[in-house]
Formats: structure tokens, C-alpha cells, sequence
């Protein structure tokens, strides 16, 4: 049912990873998802990608700080060691998980983003690549009209990056990172669309902030993705996964020793929320940004 939209979500989704090695010399990596819009390099994605690059940062920092006065204590003229082991005792070590650099890889490790923009409660990032060339696209989406129905039931696609482990490596002394592989293969999961959700209504703004819901959820490595209909338009973008209770709590046996016992098992409902294509389409024209709109 979705291997044509399939195949054009493809030509418009591209992964951005983050890589960042830790105190203890271990490189890690995350991967997100995001949409290019038109020609111009401009494109969307989920908010909290970038938000998560600030906690990057002031950890990043704290740990240069960190490692800034220890090498102080331990150059300082007129100490004694035993000033020095007390001002060290204070200070306190780095945890070997602590973040010692980091970088961010949209599409090419030369590109950056520009002129970004969000909308924080909607989950919505805005963003320009630079350098662009148009060449790297060879389809640009188009969104849903959200004046058009938006039927509950309607079966949808989301795409993006999951069950990645992207491997990269660091060189500490000149900070640079490495990726060991070009491409990110893309997944694909099927749902469906359940009803909006209503975020707020800003004063003087011609548009809500609003999430589409779906009957599955989304997947680590899917954020910033497209939500597709059979056609290939984009319905939205996703954002997070929200945890429904049920409302039932059925025992279970758990082992322990020769006392076996049970324990409740609180049972939940995984459900999909992408930012809604009357928030995309809204701030995008706010913003003066050219997209194309399903007719």
C-alpha cells in the first residue's frame, strides 16, 4: 500500500546525527530525521533535535570547565599537595559518561543550518542548510491541505531512522569526528490516524498548534520524519510517542527464590503524535517560505 509513498519520502527525508565522545573516550550517536521543504534548502523538523544539541553544549562546556581547573589546582604555584589533594577532593571528578565534544551531521559534514526558527510547544523547527545544492533532492513534498478532510481511520506511514547504530570515532586531540558509514537505511511503520490534539491557540496568530495522532507509535531515529498518506503527502511530522493507560493492571509471576510471587503489570496503549499540517502549513507561510500544498 506504501511502497510508491514510500519511495517518494525518500527523496526528501534525510537523517541528521548527532555524534559526541565522553570523558571515558567512548563515541556515541543518535540519529533524527528531517524534512527538506524546497529548493532553497529550507526544511523541517522536530524542535527538541536542536533543543537536545543545547544540553549538549552546557555539558560539553561544564566538562571543559571542569577539566580547566583541575589543570589549575594541579600548575598553581604555592601549593602544598596536600592543598592540592584538598582542592582536587572539592572540585570532585568528571563521571565517565560526561559529553567532551560534539557535532551534529545535516546531510554532509560541510553543511550548516541557518536561520532557524521554532515553535517550541508544537515541537516545530524550521531551518535553512547551508551550503544547499538543489541537485541533492530529487523530489520536494507536498504538504496536506488541512483545510481538506482529515479523516479519522485514514491509514498513514511514517519514515525516518530507527535501529541505526551509527558507528564514528573521535580523535580527542583535534576534535574530530568520524563517521564509518555513508548511508542510514530508512524504516518504515504503518498506522493510522485516530483524531487532533490541540495544543494551544495563540492571540493574533491565524492557525492552531496542534499534533495529528496515530495508532502507532513513533521510533527513536523517527523524529523530525514525515507522517505519509498512500500518495506520498506529507501529514505531519512527527514528534513524540505517548503512553495511553488502559486501565487495567493484569498480576504476573515474578521469581523470587523459593517464594514465588506476582506483580502488577500496569498496561499502556503506544500512540504516535506528529506536528499537524495546519501548524507546518501556517508557519510556514508566516515565515514567507515557498512549499507546495496537495491539491
Amino acid at each position: 500500500m506504501f511502497a510508491d509513498a514510500y519511495q517518494k519520502g525518500c527523496q526528501f527525508t534525510r537523517p541528521v546525527i548527532t555524534i559526541w565522545n565522553r570523558v571515558d573516550g567512548e563515541c556515541r550517536s543518535g540519529v533524527g530525521s528531517f524534512v527538506v521543504v524546497n529548493s532553497d534548502g529550507w526544511f523541517v523538523s522536530a524542535f527538541h533535535i536542536v533543543k537536545a544539541f543545547g544540553d549538549l553544549s552546557r555539558a560539553t562546556s561544564a566538562t571543559e570547565d571542569h577539566r580547566a581547573k583541575l589543570a589549575s589546582i594541579n600548575t598553581r604555584a604555592g601549593m602544598t599537595a596536600t592543598q592540592r589533594k584538598t582542592a582536587r577532593a572539592r572540585l570532585g571528578t568528571l563521571s565517565g559518561d560526561a559529553p567532551a565534544g560534539w557535532v551534529a551531521r545535516w546531510m554532509r559534514d560541510d553543511v550548516q543550518i541557518k536561520d532557524v526558527q521554532f515553535l517550541e510547544k508544537a515541537d516545530l523547527l524550521l531551518g535553512r542548510l547551508d551550503p544547499f545544492d538543489p541537485a541533492w533532492i530529487t523530489e520536494y513534498p507536498r504538504f496536506k491541505d488541512p483545510a481538506s478532510p482529515m479523516r479519522p481511520g485514514t491509514s498513514l506511514c511514517r519514515i525516518g531512522y530507527p535501529f541505526n547504530h551509527v558507528q564514528a570515532t573521535c580523535n580527542p586531540a583535534t576534535k574530530e569526528f568520524t563517521l564509518q558509514q555513508a548511508q542510514v537505511p530508512v524504516f518504515p511503520i504503518e498506522g493510522i490516524l485516530t483524531r487532533d490534539v490541540l495544543v494551544q491557540q495563540r492571540p493574533g496568530v491565524p492557525y492552531r498548534d496542534m499534533f495529528l495522532e496515530t495508532s502507532s507509535p513513533g521510533l527513536k531515529g523517527q523524529s523530525g520524519g514525515p507522517i505519509l498518506d498512500v500518495h506520498g503527502v506529507v501529514w505531519g511530522i512527527q514528534s513524540n510517542t505517548q503512553n495511553l493507560p488502559l486501565g487495567f493492571d493484569p498480576s504476573v509471576p515474578v521469581e523470587n527464590g523459593d517464594e514465588p510471587s506476582k506483580r502488577k503489570e500496569f498496561q499502556f496503549l503506544n500512540v504516535g503524535w506528529a506536528v499537524h499540517p495546519e501548524t507546518i502549513a501556517g508557519f510556514l507561510k508566516e515565515k514567507g517560505i515557498r512549499f507546495e500544498m496537495a491539491s
